[in-house]
């Protein structure tokens, strides 16, 4: 899938630059005098235009969006120097993106409905296995989805 959508947006940033060679009078499909200079409803309020390729919007001000879901490790249980490391990394590849890009990130938290099931062969595992199943009843027990 993510090759695909990569596929789809170097697609478009060739659209795009093959307009702009033939003086952009290719790019009168995306024309957007259509959108209000005075917003009056709702709609005018938002930065949607249209959609251009599946999970890929052209904005009203001639930017592009997309939305990524992201399900990374169990934060909660790692240690200081795996957080410090996590954090380095996530560092790394932000600071590679050019100017004019812009991440937004929204955790969603959720209640686990239970663990997966598990075959141990030693009994202290099992018995630990066991232990945290009882602990993950609790009302604390979630999951977090980043998108």
């Amino acid at each position: 899938m993510a090759v695909t959508l990569v596929f789809v947006f170097l697609t478009f940033i060739a659209a795009v630059a093959l307009a702009l060679a033939l003086n952009a009078s290719g790019f009168a499909a995306f024309s957007l005098s259509e959108h209000k200079k005075v917003p009056t409803r709702f709609s005018d309020h938002l930065p949607w235009a249209l959609l251009v390729a599946p999970h890929i919007v052209f904005n009203k001000n001639g930017s592009l969006m997309t939305c990524f879901r992201y399900r990374g490790p169990d934060l909660f249980s790692a240690t200081k120097p795996e957080l410090v490391s996590i954090a380095a990394r996530f560092n790394n590849a932000l600071k590679r993106l050019p100017a004019g890009w812009a991440l937004y990130a929204d955790d969603h938290r959720v209640r686990a409905e239970e663990l997966p099931s598990a075959e141990w062969p030693e009994p202290v595992t099992e018995v630990l296995d066991a232990s945290g199943r009882n602990s993950s009843k609790a009302p604390r027990t979630t999951k977090t989805t980043i998108s």
